[in-house]
């Protein structure tokens, strides 16, 4: 099929377009709905601070200004904050252990759906560090800072993206409800799965690591499978070697208390988490890659990445492109 429909929430989308023969991500751009939703999106996290318009500007949901006196203001997606999050869902194989059915890929930018993709195939390779902000090559640097990663070994659900994002708050506990009793005469019950109520930072089921950089450290506030920074020792030497790199720390999302990391563009900084980190969201697992980012400067680079490129294995990943608000999964 090829075509547009609606869903029961106004203004949410979504395309139906047919699966390519090599079931690769690099053509499958997304444009976000700052373009065609009704409202004007992205959502603001209530944390985050907003620029604000000069007298007379106003925005459009092209993010673009209509201005009379004023100059035209700045695009949303530079120098602002936005939550980020990357989820794959996939059934378990009925008949082959540890593998698992085409699944659905679903980008969130700002807590709400932006992006989905219905029976893909992934298969990322094993034995990948996953970089935050470059490629698996330390190339494609991202301008600008991150904040708050985490990583899951499941798909987290839509409210669960809402509620790291902020603008849904936490269930107030963690009970599960009654089990039914069945009529007339009641087998042995299973017992219902329990899910944990987020902490403060996280959500405790299937977390594999979460970075709150904290003091502008890369460490790992749940398994201490902690995070390197790099660059490159000349930064406009072709091929040159990669040396460890000092991150600046910088305000974070929700203002000057917190704290972020951020990536010099004149040093080509990245960060590379430990393949501890993949080892359980690698080959065709069900999989969640959220956090926080600022970008500067808006290019073909490279938001996070992990796997190998074919014919060793293949990628899963968000990168950016040279227009504000457009991004392609991998």
């Amino acid at each position: 099929l090829f075509g547009l429909r609606t869903w029961n929430v106004p203004g949410e989308f979504a395309v139906e377009a047919p699966w390519n023969v090599r079931n690769h991500w690099d053509n499958r751009n997304v444009n976000l709905s700052t373009n065609v939703s009704i409202t004007q999106a992205p959502t603001p996290s209530p944390t985050t601070p907003q620029p604000t318009l000069e007298p007379g500007m106003s925005r459009r949901l092209d993010a673009t200004g209509e201005t009379t006196a004023a100059p035209t203001p700045q695009s949303p997606w530079v120098e602002t904050w936005h939550h980020y999050c990357v989820t794959y869902a996939a059934e378990p194989h009925p008949k082959e252990k540890d593998r698992y059915l085409p699944g659905n890929v679903t980008l969130y930018v700002d807590g709400r759906k932006e992006g989905f993709w219905k029976n893909a195939t992934v298969n990322t390779s094993l034995g990948s560090p996953l970089y935050i902000g470059a490629d698996i090559h330390g190339s494609k640097t991202l301008d600008g800072a991150v904040d708050e990663v985490y990583v899951y070994d499941k798909a987290l659900e839509a409210w669960q993206v809402e509620v790291l994002h902020g603008i849904l708050s936490p269930p107030p506990t963690a009970a599960p409800s009654a089990v039914p009793t069945p009529v007339p005469t009641p087998p042995p019950s299973l017992s219902p799965t329990l899910t944990s109520a987020p902490t403060t930072h996280e959500y405790e089921d299937n977390l594999v690591a979460y970075y709150p950089m904290t003091h502008g450290k890369l460490d790992d506030a749940h398994t201490k499978f902690h995070g390197k920074a790099w660059r490159p020792e000349q930064p406009d030497v072709p091929d040159s070697m990669m040396v460890a790199a000092d991150l600046r720390q910088t305000d974070a999302r929700d203002g000057p208390e917190g704290a972020a990391v951020a990536l010099n563009k004149s040093f080509y900084e990245y960060i590379e988490l430990p393949d501890n980190v993949t080892r359980s969201i690698s080959g065709d697992r069900p999989r969640t890659v959220c956090l926080w980012a600022r970008i500067d400067k808006w290019k073909n680079a490279r938001i996070f990445e992990y796997g190998r490129k074919a014919p060793q294995g293949e990628l899963f990943g968000l990168r950016t492109w040279n227009v504000p608000g457009e991004f392609a999964v991998e």
